[in-house]
Order: C-alpha cells, then sequence, then structure tokens
C-alpha cells in the first residue's frame, strides 16, 4: 500500500509539473495540434523580412547581427531616412548629416551588410515643406526621380523605400495634392532604374498606387502589431507584407509567433520591422523565426555603437 501510494503522488506530481510549463511551451504544443500549422522553411515560404533603421540613432550594421539558418535574418535594410524637400520651384532630395554619413562611407557602414546578402535601401520620407510625392509638376517629379536614381547608383544602394508622411501638403504655397503625381514619380523613377528595388509604405496617398503597382516589389502594411486581412495598393499577397513589428512596442514572443504563422499559412511575401536598436531582439525574432520559417533566430553578440 505504501508503494501504491508512493507511487500515485509521483504520478500526481508529474502531471501537475506538465501543466506548470511555460506558457510558450504551452502554446508551441497547441500550435502543433492544428492541422492548419504546417511545417515551413524559409526557402517554402519566400518570406522577405524588412526592416527599417532609424539611422539618426542606430547604426545600421546592427542588423547584420542576426541570422536564420545560416544566412541573415533581414533581407532588406531599409536607411530611415532621406527627405523630399521643396524650395519653391525646385524637388530636392535632402540628406540629414547622418543619412550623408553613412552614404559616403558606404565602404564601411552598407558594404558590410551587402556583403552578407543584404539588400540597403534608401528610404524617402516627407520633411514638413509642404511638397510631398503626391502633389509634384511634371518638372519636379522628373527632377526628383534623377536625384534618387543618382543617388542609388552614386552610393551602391539596392533601392529605395518610399513613406509618405510628414510633407506637410499645402504648406508654402504648394498644392495639397495633384492627381497622378505619386504614380508618375513612382513610374519615372522605375524607369531610371529598372533593376533595382522599390518597396512603398502603405499609408498616405498609397492607395492611389493601384495603377502602377507592378512597378513595386514589395508594399508594407500602415499599421504595428496586427496583421492585415487583406493586401493594400491592390498588391498580391506576395508582394505584400501584412504584418509589421515596432520595437518601440511591447512585443510578446507569443502573439509575435502566432501573427508570423499567420504570414507563412496566409501566402503573404514579407514582414516588417521597425526601428531595430542596438540592443538584442533575439526572443521576438527568434518568434519570427519558429512562427514564420519552422527555424532559429541567433544572435552573435555584436553590438555596432552609432559612431559618426
Amino acid at each position: 500500500m505504501r508503494q501504491l501510494l508512493i507511487s500515485i503522488v509521483a504520478i500526481i506530481a508529474m502531471a501537475f509539473g506538465f501543466q506548470s510549463c511555460s506558457n510558450e511551451e504551452n502554446f508551441v504544443n497547441e500550435a502543433a495540434e492544428q492541422p492548419s500549422a504546417q511545417p515551413v522553411t524559409r526557402s517554402a515560404t519566400g518570406i522577405k523580412n524588412i526592416v527599417y533603421v532609424e539611422v539618426n540613432a542606430v547604426n545600421p550594421l546592427n542588423a547584420g547581427s542576426y541570422t536564420m539558418g545560416g544566412e541573415p535574418f533581414f533581407d532588406y535594410v531599409i536607411l530611415f531616412a532621406a527627405n523630399i524637400r521643396g524650395d519653391g520651384n525646385n524637388a530636392i532630395l535632402y540628406n540629414n548629416p547622418n543619412v550623408q554619413y553613412i552614404l559616403d562611407h558606404k565602404e564601411t557602414l552598407i558594404q558590410p551588410l551587402q556583403r552578407k546578402g543584404i539588400k540597403v535601401l534608401l528610404g524617402l520620407l516627407g520633411d514638413h515643406t509642404g511638397l510631398g510625392f503626391a502633389n509634384m509638376n511634371a518638372t519636379q517629379i522628373e527632377q526628383f526621380a534623377t536625384a534618387v536614381s543618382s543617388a542609388v547608383t552614386q552610393y551602391g544602394l539596392d533601392g529605395v523605400d518610399f513613406d509618405d508622411e510628414w510633407a506637410e501638403y499645402g504648406r508654402n504655397g504648394y498644392p495639397t495634392h495633384i492627381n497622378g503625381s505619386y504614380g508618375n514619380l513612382l513610374t519615372s523613377l522605375r524607369n531610371k532604374m529598372p533593376s533595382k528595388i522599390i518597396t512603398v509604405y502603405d499609408f498616405g496617398n498609397s492607395n492611389e498606387l493601384s495603377s502602377v503597382n507592378a512597378l513595386m516589389n514589395y508594399g508594407i502594411y500602415g499599421r504595428f502589431g496586427i496583421v492585415a486581412t487583406s493586401p493594400g495598393m491592390g498588391l498580391p499577397k506576395s508582394k505584400y507584407a501584412p504584418y509589421v513589428i515596432n520595437f518601440n512596442q511591447s512585443n510578446p514572443v507569443r502573439t509575435v509567433k502566432s501573427n508570423a504563422q499567420k504570414v507563412a499559412q496566409g501566402g503573404w511575401g514579407a514582414i516588417g520591422y521597425y526601428d531595430l536598436k542596438s540592443y538584442s531582439h533575439q526572443a521576438v525574432l527568434n518568434a519570427v523565426a519558429e512562427g514564420a520559417f519552422n527555424s532559429t533566430c541567433v544572435y552573435d553578440g555584436q553590438s555596432y555603437p552609432k559612431n559618426y
């Protein structure tokens, strides 16, 4: 009887111990039981990881400190950001001192990422002058497209990203809007750099780009932390990032993994990330790796300070 009692107690203890496992472990077990949660791999999904780096505060080399399956975790790094400025008649590409330093020192701040296989894009953003992507005349479109394509060539970049924010349309006497401006800008730029990457943050006047969406490589959802139900700008799912992780917000790994699984199972083309820091994000990125790629994210421990 004593031995039987001991055995019963041991069984109960084992059962209790199993129920006391971490929430993350329970979540993995639950996910494995779902018929739709099929294992995937990076090559099978084709999903791109696209990260914005706020280069005024963070060295872009930090994006190269993460790998998955022996390859870079991030596929595209967006240097955030250069600006569109108006000075009356002209549309100007403006690089603040941090952006310009990175471009001028591409051998040490851009090319190390490219040698790892990461594509480096120049982010383009409004700058409170009243002129933006959606209110340019034909002359300004040609000016800006020429300046952007020249910068991509000069600094050996892989492409650009458009983010239609902070233009403050209508300020300084500029029109609030010109029909066709944004689409014509993308068309002009694509003609000037046919083999380069063009991504668009789905915000601002991006709804005007459905007629030229074939010119884009990827669109990126304009909300953080949730998975879009349908792609914007008329893009197919395969060319859209429906889920964007903001590193300034709380990102519970269980939620991240679940959302990453939705991206993979839904046939989406990319996942976005905003404001990568110089410290480790391995827990969050590993949740993405597990959920979307059936893999693991590895952080090499190398943190790069902003030394410019």
